[in-house]
C-alpha cells in the first residue's frame, strides 16, 4: 500500500485591515466542573538509612482523577549519625549543596517501568545549575532543599535533624500535561534508592557515620473532573465498528537517558539509542572516588574537544574547544540562548571546576510540538580531555510518547 501526503499549503503574509484583539469580546474558555485537593501519602517503607529504598504507592482508577502536572514534591525529615558533636559544618553535596544529593535512583512503574533516572542527583544538580534562575537557585531553592547553606551546623549532635522539601525531576509527572489516573488500571509504584553518605553529603572531617530518613511523603495535586467527563473519556477510548482497536490517550514526556562511563583522554563512547526523538546529548565529569571530606563536582577536566554524531552524520561540525562556545552549545541545548530570564547559577570563574556542564543539540524545532528531535538508532560521542581518575556522565535528552488504552494499560512510544 502506497502512502501520499496532500500538498502542505504555506500561507504568506499581507498587510490587512483586522479587529485588534484587544477590542475583541473575550473567547476564553472556563474550566470543566471539577475540583482540586492537595494529597499527601505516606511511604509504603519504613525509615531508611543510606543506599536504602524510599517507595509510595499513587492510587488510580476511575475515581482517582488527574495528578496535575509539575506539582510533586518529595518530603522528609534527614537525621545523621556521628560518633561525637561534629566539629565541622556539613552540607549535602555537590556544588550546589541541594537535598536532592540523597538521591541515586528514581523509578516509576505501572505494570512495567516507565521512568528511571540512574545518578539522579547528578541530573538534577546539572538542572538546577543551568535551567533555573539565580532567583530560585539561591532563595526558593535555599528554603526548600538547603541549596547553598549549611545543612548541619558545627556542634550538631548525633541524631539531629532537619525538614526538607525536594522538588521531582520525573518525567511523568513534569509533562505538559495532567496525567490520567483514572485512565490506568493499576497503581503507579515510585521508588527513590538513596545515596552513599560520600555522595549524599560534606563533612570536611568525615564525620557523618551514616543517616536516616524519615516520615517521607510524596505531595502532589489531584484534579477530580466531574465522573460524567470520565465516562465520557472512557467511553471513547472503547472499540467501535468504525473503530475495531479504540483510542488510545496519549501524553508526551520529555525524558533523560543516563549513562556513566570512565573517562579516559581520548573517550569514544557509542549508545545503541534506537529513538524517535532526541534533542540533546550532555555531558560532565565527575571523580570516581567520591569522598565527604572532598568536594565531587561536575568538572571540564581539561576538555580540548567534543563531536556528537548520530547514525554516523556529525552533529557540530566544528571543534567545542574553547570555554565560552561550550557554554553557548549548553545553553542552546537547554533551550536557553540568550536567555534572561533563565540564567545558570555559576560564574566565569567556577563554570569549568564546580558547575560545568557541555552540550550539543539536535533539536529540529523549537515549536510547542511532539517528537521535535532527531531520530537517530546510533549515538557516538567523541570527548578529549585531561582523562584519569574521572568517570563521565552522559545525559541523553529525548522524546517519547505515553500511550493509555482503553483496558487501562500504559505503553512508552520512544
Amino acid at each position: 500500500m502506497s502512502y501520499s501526503q496532500a500538498p502542505v499549503q504555506y500561507g504568506l503574509a499581507a498587510a490587512q485591515s483586522d479587529v485588534p484583539i484587544s477590542l475583541s469580546s473575550s473567547g476564553l474558555p472556563r474550566p470543566i466542573n471539577s475540583s482540586v485537593q492537595i494529597v499527601s501519602i505516606a511511604s509504603t517503607s519504613a525509615a531508611q538509612q543510606a543506599n536504602g529504598q524510599v517507595t509510595f504507592s499513587i492510587p488510580t482508577g476511575a475515581s482517582a482523577g488527574y495528578l496535575k502536572n509539575n506539582s510533586m514534591y518529595l518530603k522528609c525529615k534527614v537525621a545523621i549519625s556521628t560518633a561525637a558533636n561534629t566539629a565541622a559544618a556539613t552540607t549535602f553535596a555537590l556544588k550546589s549543596s541541594s537535598a536532592s544529593a540523597l538521591i541515586n535512583r528514581l523509578t516509576v512503574s505501572c505494570g512495567k517501568q516507565l521512568s528511571q533516572i540512574n545518578n539522579y542527583h547528578l541530573l538534577a544538580e546539572m538542572l538546577i545549575t543551568h535551567t533555573t534562575s539565580r532567583n530560585f537557585y539561591s532563595d526558593d531553592s535555599s528554603i526548600l532543599q538547603y541549596t547553598g547553606r549549611t545543612a548541619f551546623a558545627v556542634n550538631s549532635v548525633n541524631g539531629a535533624s532537619i525538614d526538607v522539601v525536594i522538588p521531582i525531576v520525573c518525567p511523568l509527572f513534569n509533562a505538559d500535561k495532567a496525567l490520567p489516573l483514572f485512565l490506568l488500571n493499576s497503581p503507579i509504584l515510585v521508588q527513590f534508592d538513596l545515596n552513599s553518605v560520600a555522595n549524599a553529603f560534606k563533612n570536611a572531617g568525615g564525620e557523618i557515620l551514616n543517616y536516616t530518613i524519615s516520615s517521607a511523603q510524596l505531595v502532589y495535586e489531584v484534579i477530580q473532573p466531574d465522573m460524567n467527563f470520565v465516562a465520557m473519556i472512557k467511553a471513547g477510548m472503547l472499540p467501535s465498528a468504525e473503530n475495531p482497536a479504540g483510542n488510545m490517550y496519549q501524553l508526551n514526556i520529555r525524558d533523560y537517558m543516563t549513562l556513566i562511563t570512565a573517562s579516559s583522554a581520548t573517550l569514544n563512547y557509542q549508545i545503541g539509542a534506537n529513538l524517535s526523538s532526541v534533542n540533546a546529548v550532555a555531558y560532565a565529569q565527575i571523580t570516581n572516588a567520591p569522598a565527604q571530606n572532598a568536594d565531587t563536582r561536575l568538572v571540564k577536566n581539561g576538555q580540548t574537544n567534543f563531536r556528537l554524531a548520530l547514525d554516523g552524520r556529525l552533529v557540530n561540525n566544528f571543534n567545542l574547544d574553547n570555554e565560552p562556545q561550550i557554554f553557548a552549545e549548553m545553553n542552546r541545548s537547554f533551550a536557553n540562548l540568550f536567555d534572561s530570564n533563565i540564567t545558570s547559577n555559576c560564574s566565569a570563574t567556577d563554570y569549568s571546576t564546580d558547575n560545568f556542564v557541555g552540550a550539543v543539540s539536535c533539536r529540529r524545532v523549537s515549536d510547542v510540538m511532539s517528537m521535535t528531535g532527531t531520530a537517530c538508532q546510533n549515538i557516538n560521542l567523541q570527548l578529549d580531555s585531561t582523562g584519569g581518575n574521572f568517570n563521565t556522565y552522559i545525559v541523553v535528552l529525548y522524546d517519547q510518547v505515553l500511550t493509555i488504552d482503553a483496558t487501562g494499560t500504559p505503553n512508552l512510544i520512544h
